[in-house]
């Protein structure tokens, strides 16, 4: 029997090649091209590990949205980015700044580009009372306009050891064109 295996296998693999080489099969039409995606998880997954790396890689721009930012590992890999002058802006939460561990004010005194804003201002019932707003929930990175990192994990410790989090790396142009879009957007926006 193992005889006469090798000399079929060898046969039926030369009529697969045939078939696939031979100019006169019909063509088939082109295969769609699938875009890259990268999908990690936490708690462990390497989310923190990945996005430091790019940040390292990175060669002319980091822009930054992020509602919660206190990693200060991180901050200070972005740090070593702005000094090999990429330019780095981030757009952060104006009221979660206020939290413990924010890397607000870490980046400000270390000159960064940085916007603070607020959701939209919420409807109150009662007259006099204080104006409460949305929060700036966001959470995106686009390093070098190639690649957009985004999900539903903030910089912080938790989000890398405790929470259920997701993050897409995606290197489509047209996603991060709207991206890119979004943050230029909220850039220029006035903050509340």
């Amino acid at each position: 029997m193992r005889k006469f295996l090798f000399p079929f296998l060898l046969l039926v693999i030369s009529g697969v090649v045939l078939v696939i080489t031979n100019p006169d099969s019909p063509q088939e039409e082109p295969q769609i091209q699938i875009k890259p995606i990268d999908v990690l998880f936490s708690p462990d997954g390497g989310i923190q590990r990945r996005i430091m790396k790019e940040m390292d890689e990175t060669k002319s721009s980091i822009d930054i949205v992020m509602y919660s930012f206190t990693q200060r590992y991180v901050a200070r890999v972005l740090q070593r980015a702005k000094k090999r002058g990429v330019t780095i802006r981030l757009i952060m939460d104006s009221e979660n700044i206020k939290e413990n561990n924010s890397q607000w004010s870490y980046f400000d005194k270390n000159g960064f580009e940085i916007k603070l804003l607020s959701g939209k201002k919420i409807p109150q019932k009662d007259e006099g009372t204080k104006d409460k707003y949305g929060v700036m929930h966001h959470k995106f990175f686009i390093f070098d306009g190639k690649l957009l990192m985004t999900g539903s994990y903030n910089m912080s410790e938790s989000a890398e050891k405790y929470n259920h989090e997701n993050v897409l790396f995606i290197a489509d142009k047209d996603i991060i064109t709207k991206y890119q879009e979004r943050f230029e957007k909220l850039w220029i926006a006035e903050p509340k």
